[in-house]
């Protein structure tokens, strides 16, 4: 099974799990935040 992969399987992998999971948070909080600027 490959590492890089579009499949959600990737997200579930213990070792991107936690960057991926940050970066979306991250994201997520980004986009309430312009969205409740604007």
């Amino acid at each position: 099974m490959p590492m890089i992969s579009p499949s959600p399987q990737t997200f579930g992998n213990p070792n991107h799990s936690p960057q991926t999971k940050r970066f979306r948070l991250d994201l997520a909080i980004s986009t309430n935040s312009s969205h409740r600027s604007s």
